[in-house]
């Protein structure tokens, strides 16, 4: 994990040794993770798909995540994901537009 991921997280590098994105995924979007997975599968990449991970306090962060199947120096295949916090946008997006004074 990159320092970005472990912010999002809140977990140290060490902390997240043997975790895997299902420790930190809320069980309403198993279904939706499992589909992404198998397109990963099926066509090398997946996403991108909005989720929410599992802060270390407990809060949830929402993120938008994307990936693709490399293959690593061992001969394994492993995911490389790219997971944006997307905090921000959703907080813009919550805010009404203040109307504006149709008397001026």
């Amino acid at each position: 994990a990159n320092q970005t991921l472990l912010d999002i997280v809140g977990y140290t590098a060490e902390e997240m040794q043997g975790m895997a994105c299902r420790d930190l995924t809320p069980a309403r979007f198993s279904a939706e993770e499992a589909r992404q997975m198998e397109q990963l599968r099926a066509t090398g990449s997946y996403g991108p798909f909005e989720r929410e991970c599992i802060h270390r306090s407990g809060r949830l962060v929402p993120v938008q995540m994307s990936g693709c199947l490399i293959t690593g120096s061992d001969g394994e295949p492993y995911a490389l994901s790219v997971v944006e916090d997307i905090s921000a946008r959703r907080a813009a997006a919550d805010v009404s537009p203040v109307p504006r004074n149709s008397d001026a």
